[in-house]
């Protein structure tokens, strides 16, 4: 096993980390700099449980269920968080940062060793993925689950999926204004300082809409998307890589991810959900918030203090 490096913040973008898995190595690479000291612990193994589904589940090793959520064995696994918001010009929104520097200080932590050589990664739109945030922060999630703006010109007059994707998501984010507006139920969402009332982002599902209700502090929601690489199937016909996508309707249930990540029963639901369906969504609900000083923006953000213990979830096909 190659004896870890010390990186400083710089040598960090676009590093490759490899961890050692069944017989192969597997990578990652991601593109952002690590500075968040979520430390993932070590493995904790439990006790025999149902996982929340009513199914019975032995003892648990955390640190396979985090390589489950991250896509399993896979050559090389990227990391991308959100670095295309419009109110965030050239740097990452800094609740994906929170969420993917946790990502990967857990990813760190079943590392084995590093490498330099980032030419086996091929094109920028090939291999596995691992992206935090929404179609309004994160280019790579907008690409692949088929997002685009109604005027590339006017953000806010919000995004809408293609007419006939690829994929088809039973749990849809909605960023179309006029949509919100009938649907939100009188529920607002206010920019960060709390100051001004702002686009309420939703979910739309077969059951009606997830409405999130940041305004009494009550709910948001983070949604989990396991999809093919569907650029590569529709370049060689075929594809073994994964993508999976991590964000929250608003900032707080991006941060929230950092809950997830230590959660071993949310965790362990998961693993059932991946070995129920080879794609999937799921979704949770953020219970609990306040309003505290976020570790990036070094301003009152509000920050997500809980998940709901029962997720939904549902297959996605293409």
């Amino acid at each position: 096993m190659a004896k870890k490096k010390s990186l400083d913040r710089r040598q960090f973008l676009g590093r490759l980390l490899a961890w050692a898995t069944s017989g192969t190595v597997g990578g990652i690479a991601w593109d952002g700099f690590k500075t968040w000291q979520a430390n993932p612990g070590p493995a904790v193994n439990g006790h025999g449980r149902q996982d929340g589904h009513g199914r019975q589940v032995g003892p648990t090793d955390r640190s396979k269920l985090l390589k489950i959520l991250f896509g399993g064995d896979r050559k090389f696994t990227k990391f991308r968080g959100g670095y295309a918001h419009p109110q965030y010009p050239g740097r990452c929104h800094p609740d994906d940062r929170l969420a993917i520097e946790s990502v990967v200080d857990c990813a760190r932590g079943l590392c084995s060793e590093e490498s330099d050589d980032l030419a086996a990664l091929g094109f920028p739109d090939e291999g596995s993925f691992v992206c935090t945030g929404s179609p309004v922060s994160n280019d790579i999630i907008r690409h692949f689950l088929q997002y685009q703006y109604k005027d590339d010109a006017k953000p806010a007059l919000g995004l809408t999926r293609v007419q006939n994707p690829i994929v088809k998501l039973p749990f849809e984010f909605v960023f179309d204004p006029v949509e919100i507006k009938r649907v939100a139920k009188g529920h607002a969402h206010h920019s960060p300082d709390g100051k001004m009332i702002t686009t309420n982002w939703t979910i739309k599902a077969s059951d009606g809409y997830h409405v999130p209700n940041t305004e009494n502090g009550s709910r948001d929601y983070l949604l989990i998307t396991r999809i093919p690489n569907w650029q590569e199937t529709s370049r060689y016909g075929t594809t073994e890589n994964v993508l999976t996508m991590i964000g929250g309707t608003h900032g707080v249930g991006t941060n929230s991810v950092r809950i997830l990540l230590q959660d071993e029963l949310l965790l362990t639901q998961i693993n059932v959900i991946n070995e129920k369906y080879q794609y999937w969504q799921a979704l949770m609900e953020v219970n609990s918030m306040e309003r505290a000083r976020h570790p990036f923006s070094d301003t009152p953000r509000l920050m997500a203090l809980s998940l709901s213990k029962k997720i939904q979830f549902d297959e996605v096909k293409i």
